[in-house]
């Protein structure tokens, strides 16, 4: 039985009611709700409670009063770098609705693509999409398909910055002309921005925005604002105009801008949003920020945050799921205005075949912070509900799992390797920022622009296929904690069989280099995987009582073990110099990050792809090193020593000899 009073509306806005009251017994169902809303959350509820069993289905009892943390729950999908189609939002959206997400941020325009059909200015979509872009009427049907699960669509078109796209359908946009400018196709920023000194720029920018909020039905329209590079307007009509208008540098000229646009939003009838950049200057006090930069500060307006909610920066389910909204704001009155939170899922290096994997299941976790108490911070029972809802979003369509073993069989011509699936089930992707870096080294590239590949196919390289988050390398790592905590026979067996599959896994993958040499690349991530399955069953030696590590063996093992760190580069640890715009500190930054990798971190691709089991041999390595240090004995220090020198021909010659000497006296001993 549903008992709702309220009258079910058109489109959902933000601050409707999502309250409900399911009770669940053996005399029947029972679900009440203020609004359609809360009918629509309780049933998704009601569908989390049923596990299959048997042919059929059986539902757990359960008395729940619920209501959300947020009322602001979303999930930004960039169908810009590249093309995401109709059905993969229908599919994603079914999935928020499971989740009880209600927000789809849909980044529309770019450097790259104007994806939107326009009929008041149609060479943005024709010449400024490359050929990809929805009609106004998928718009529509998009529109519709969300808000009957309970989902808002908020656009974004981005500006002043991201537009080389409406240049290279708009030449005269530019100042000096745009002629012959092509769409980017690669990462990064690039120095491309509307001119703010020019009304023709705002006359055009209000016949843009005033058709898509006629399009978009949501109150709320995003405008983007971020990462404008000062060289972007280093022209000198630009600093006459800053002059001319008292405007502190391009920072003042940005805040210019925002001020005019924000003015056409208002007079659409729409509320801004706009990324954090846009406070620096004065913003209207209804304008909502989303917050995405270490530090930023929405002054007196409401936010939005997706600071640590960045899915391409591949945290795990459980660093997500640990993240605290609130904890991103610089003071109470801040805290007090935030509307919630928005995982985003930028571009660069998602296709419409894995985009799923990039997005779910890890989004869900993100999804129970936005909606459960703050108190909900079990990360272990977390994990165990997220497996269920895993299987859950399968049964909807979602591909998360699904394109796995296509994917990786296409790396080998059709034929699935058990080595290659092997290795894949314990390695991670990279993110976005490692990707950027790595392709940066190899390009020789550190500007603003950064070449990459952003025609990358699923089927092209190894590290696009693998998970943003290793189950089993999780589950290793849960194992070896229950083996050091209790040393349970049954436990050290589980550790030792996944390390000897490891150790024995490297030929396997050796053996497709011939056939398949597009996968070279990952002999340095396999032969580390067999070294570290090595060191971990050495580790069990130790443990077990039968020797002890010597001072050399135990700098080796933390020289790989550093050399193999799975954690990924989080963007919050990046500070930019305080002289500088962000945007304009990406070159310092990079050099920086690559000055230090490249000391110790010579193949790149480990840079990118990690060994996601590393934790757990880490916990055995250094369990072992606490039992104690053997001697090597005099001649075996010499030896070392020799050799660690370094120097000429007569040393190494001299080493040599020490080694057989060692090794003639150990078969003596053995022999007597």
């Amino acid at each position: 039985m549903i008992r709702c009073p309220g009258e079910a509306k058109a489109f959902p806005a933000l601050g409707d009611d999502e309250s409900y009251r399911l009770a669940v017994t053996r005399d029947g169902i029972t679900l009440e709700a203020p609004g359609s809303l809360g009918v629509l959350r309780g049933l998704a509820t009601l569908a989390q409670l049923a596990r299959p069993l048997g042919d059929g289905w059986a539902l757990r009892g359960a008395r729940i009063e619920d209501a959300p943390r947020f009322a602001w729950r979303g999930l930004m999908i960039d169908v810009v770098r590249h093309w995401q189609p109709l059905e993969v939002l229908q599919r994603n959206l079914d999935a928020m609705e499971a989740v009880k997400l209600n927000v789809l941020h849909l980044h529309l325009s770019d450097d790259q693509a104007f994806r939107v059909e326009s009929r008041v200015r149609p060479a943005l979509h024709e010449r400024g999409s490359g050929g990809h872009y929805f009609s106004q009427d998928e718009i529509r049907d998009v529109i519709e398909y969300a808000a009957d699960r309970g989902i808002r669509i908020v656009p974004e078109f981005d500006v002043p910055g991201h537009t080389t796209s409406w240049f290279v359908a708009y030449p005269g946009l530019r100042q000096p002309p745009a002629e012959g400018l092509e769409l980017a196709r690669g990462l990064g920023m690039f120095h491309n921005a509307l001119d703010p000194t020019r009304e023709e720029t705002y006359v055009f920018v209000d016949a843009v925005f005033g058709e898509m909020t006629r399009l978009f039905t949501d109150e709320y329209f995003h405008v983007g604002g971020d990462e404008v590079t000062s060289q972007s307007w280093s022209d000198e009509h630009f600093a006459a105009f800053m002059e001319e208008h008292g405007l502190e540098g391009t920072r003042g000229l940005q805040a210019h801008f925002t001020t005019r646009v924000l003015e056409i939003v208002a007079r659409h009838g729409k509320t801004a949003v706009g990324w954090d950049e846009m406070t620096r200057g004065e913003v209207r006090e209804d304008t909502v920020i989303q917050l995405w930069l270490p530090g930023a500060d929405p002054g007196a307006s409401r936010s939005v945050v997706s600071q640590g909610f960045y899915l391409d920066h591949m945290f795990s389910a459980g660093m997500y799921h640990a993240n605290e909204p609130l904890g991103a704001l610089p003071s109470e009155a801040a805290r007090t205005r935030v509307l919630g939170g928005e995982a985003c899922m930028w571009g660069e290096f998602i296709t419409p075949a894995t985009i799923d994997s990039r997005i779910w299941p890890r989004t869900a976790a993100i999804a129970e912070r936005l909606w459960s108490p703050r108190e909900v911070r079990d990360t272990e029972d977390m994990y165990r509900r997220l497996a269920l809802v895993r299987a859950d979003l399968t049964r909807l369509g979602l591909q998360h799992d699904t394109y796995f073993e296509p994917a990786l069989a296409r790396l080998t011509g059709g034929e699935l390797s058990p080595s290659l699936r092997t290795l894949a089930d314990v390695t991670t992707a990279p993110n976005i920022l490692e990707q950027v870096f790595s392709y940066a080294a190899l390009g020789g590239l550190l500007a603003p622009s950064l070449v990459g590949p952003m025609d990358v196919e699923v089927g092209d390289r190894f590290e696009n296929v693998v998970r943003p988050e290793s189950e089993r390398g999780r589950v290793f790592g849960k194992t070896v904690d229950a083996y050091l905590a209790s040393p349970d026979p049954e436990a050290r067996r589980g550790v030792e069989d996944s390390l000897r599959r490891w150790r024995g896994n490297h030929e396997g993958v050796v053996a497709l280099f011939d056939r398949h040499p597009g996968l070279e690349e990952i002999e340095p991530v396999s032969e580390g995987l067999t070294r570290l399955a090595g060191m971990g069953l050495s580790a069990l030696e130790v443990l077990d009582g039968e020797r002890l590590f010597t001072e050399r063996e135990k700098r080796l093992h933390l020289e790989r073990l550093a050399l193999h760190d799975p954690r990924p580069l989080d963007l919050r640890t990046l500070e930019a110099p305080a002289d500088k715009e962000f945007a304009d500190a990406i070159p310092e930054i990079f050099g920086r990050i690559l000055s230090e990798k490249l000391k110790t971190l010579e193949p790149l691709i480990l840079f990118r792809v990690k060994i996601a089991v590393q934790p757990g041999i880490e916990a055995l390595v250094l369990a072992a090193h606490a039992r104690g240090t053997r001697d090597e004995g005099f001649l075996m220090r010499a030896v070392w020593s020799l050799v660690d020198h370094k120097g000429t021909i007569l040393t190494v010659l001299v080493a040599v000899a020490l080694l057989a000497l060692v090794l003639r006296r150990r078969r003596r001993r053995g022999q007597a």
